[in-house]
């Protein structure tokens, strides 16, 4: 009978029951194969069930072959997939992220154009853990059914996993919303520093650099080139004096003491009326029309 690649007619005989017309395959005492079977007496089992299930082809040969052909989820996984087929599959897997990104980054840039900064972060962290979860699940099952490392080039895959486990504490800490989490601070102090920012006397200030141009020569044993530099000769900085101000800044009343709640906070500052803006206007003519002997160009 033929049924496995390797199995001979010496390891098994057969006989006719009286009971039935089916033809049995009955190894020897000591066989290995006899734990593929539930009895380890007799391991007996129908021939035309084992062909069923497995086929007449003989098992891949080369080291995808040497893996634990005893572990029937092993043996069903390296006939309906097989191990040298995981990279294939994974390069499948990385094309349908990439046309999964390239939607993600047109949305991003025509509903919130703003934020296109955070494109490049969100897609390279997303193939990470798509790298992640898929092939650390391969390397444990890969592990499990004892495949050889150099199978389907599975020793790739370990410094591939590695590498991408770098990436992401990396990411934890570069990426734009770490921001927020390395400045974190209990409720009770996140409400007296809002108050002090809410207290706090605005400053606006005029700078000013005096600068001109200026043509440097260099020169070597072959030719001479110049080109021209700004040269600043006076920088200054004044305040503009403020009489009043009124914080119109929007803060949440009460702060969840259970949570995370997150706070973006910018500054802006605008004249409250016409006649402080005409002021401020004033207040820069005149600081600059008293520097402007200090150089060529303000």
């Amino acid at each position: 009978y033929s049924v496995f690649g390797d199995l001979d007619l010496d390891s098994v005989r057969s006989s006719e029951s009286s009971d039935d017309n089916h033809n049995r395959v009955i190894f020897r005492d000591g066989d290995p194969r006899q734990k593929w079977f539930t009895d380890k007496n007799e391991a007996i089992t129908d021939i035309e069930n084992i062909k069923d299930v497995y086929g007449d082809k003989p098992f891949t040969t080369g080291m995808c072959s040497n893996f634990d052909q005893s572990n029937s989820v092993c043996l069903a996984f390296h006939k309906s997939v097989s191990f040298e087929n995981i990279w294939i599959g994974y390069l499948i897997l990385v094309c349908f992220c990439l046309l999964l990104s390239v939607i993600y980054s047109f949305l991003i840039c025509c509903k919130f154009s703003h934020l296109k900064y955070v494109i490049k972060w969100h897609i390279g962290i997303f193939l990470v853990n798509i790298t992640c979860l898929f092939w650390v699940p391969c390397l444990i099952f890969n592990g499990i059914c004892q495949v050889h490392l150099i199978c389907g080039y599975y020793v790739f895959a370990i410094p591939l996993v590695a590498l991408c486990f770098i990436l992401t504490l990396l990411d934890l800490y570069y990426s734009p919303e770490a921001k927020y989490f390395r400045n974190q601070k209990q409720a009770e102090e996140t409400s007296e520093f809002l108050e002090r920012i809410r207290a706090a006397k605005p400053a606006i200030g005029v700078k000013i650099e005096c600068f001109h141009y200026e043509t440097r020569i260099s020169r070597n044993s072959e030719s001479a080139r110049s080109r021209t530099v700004e040269k600043v000769t006076f920088r200054e900085k004044r305040l503009f004096p403020i009489d009043g101000f009124v914080d119109v800044s929007q803060i949440p009343s009460i702060i969840e003491r259970t949570g995370v709640t997150l706070f973006q906070i910018s500054k802006s500052v605008t004249p409250g009326d016409r006649y402080s803006q005409d002021a401020f206007h004033q207040f820069r003519n005149r600081y600059i029309a008293s520097n402007n002997h200090r150089d060529q160009a303000m």
